[in-house]
């Protein structure tokens, strides 16, 4: 019982020594503000905007107004509402494409970084011609062939991302297997298999997560970027590259139309670069200023 409440109290002081380090850093808690909000936005837009694929001709390309804060676009529709179910198309999309590149870039790290040798050449070679191939160039290339839709573009993204997280973990990997609490694992017979997930991808979960959140934040960008080339997702879909590629042709004139979709890609992306630079400063003690 008293172990337990050791453990509890261990964590807590973790936790306010973190919240300490975000409250030091305005900019940084101002990330975490933008990145809490989003979700937040993504998970009440059927209360924010009931209704926002309604079309109204009568009103379409209305300023910015008390009834549309935003205005409305060349069909009508809130521009407002469209945004906070943008909200919701973009955070999915960056999830579920971290989730793929990390489902196949650590463990190729962890095995590169732990075998070495013939193992570990073969999988960073394959890994530098991935990286030498433009990321929106590669993407592209794929959906040309696969089609234009949203799943297409994530498993598109994912494919350009995995090699940053393979070679991340395997430079961590290649660090911590040389240290004495590995050798001591080995002396005592432990597994392949439990040093890997018991003492090395542990020690690699800080810059992980780290990397983890800017990611999220460049697969937005990077959404965003092939929905305006109209290789992401399909209209009516709110999605905001295809909401400024839509708005562009009605500028400068109506420019709230392409205006508020890349003011909230711009919001989005800057709060995760924010709340990563943040998690570093809490998870690496180096990087502390």
């Amino acid at each position: 019982m008293n172990s337990k409440i050791v453990r509890i109290q261990q964590k807590m002081a973790v936790l306010g020594y973190a919240a300490h380090l975000l409250r030091r850093s305005p900019l940084s808690l101002l990330g975490m503000v933008i990145v809490l909000g989003l979700v937040l936005i993504g998970t009440l837009a059927p209360l924010i905007a009931p209704y926002p694929d309604v079309p109204y001709p009568s009103i379409r390309l209305n300023p910015p107004s008390q009834n549309h804060i935003f205005g409305t676009d060349e069909m009508g529709r809130d521009i407002f509402g469209r945004i906070v179910y943008g909200s919701q198309v973009s955070l999915t999309v960056g999830i579920i494409v971290v989730l793929i590149a990390m489902s196949v870039g650590i463990p190729l790290g962890l095995t590169s970084g732990f075998l070495g040798g013939k193992v570990d050449g073969f999988i960073m070679r394959v890994t530098d011609i991935f990286l030498s191939i433009p990321p929106l160039l590669l993407a592209m290339l794929i959906l040309a062939t696969s089609g234009p839709s949203i799943p297409n573009m994530m498993a598109a993204i994912a494919i350009t991302m995995w090699p940053a997280h393979a070679r991340l973990v395997r430079g961590n990997t290649l660090a911590i297997k040389e240290q004495s609490y590995i050798e001591a694992a080995r002396a005592f017979s432990a597994s392949t298999t439990r040093i890997i997930f018991r003492h090395i991808l542990p020690n690699c979960l800080s810059p992980i997560i780290v990397q983890t959140t800017f990611d999220v934040g460049n697969a937005i960008l990077w959404a965003s970027a092939l929905g305006f080339l109209g290789l992401g997702a399909r209209p009516p879909t709110p999605e905001w590259g295809l909401m400024i590629a839509t708005g562009r042709i009605y500028m400068p004139i109506w420019w709230w139309c392409a205006t508020f979709p890349g003011i909230a890609i711009f919001l989005t992306v800057l709060g995760f670069n924010l709340f990563g630079d943040g998690l570093r400063d809490i998870l690496d003690p180096r990087t502390r200023r």
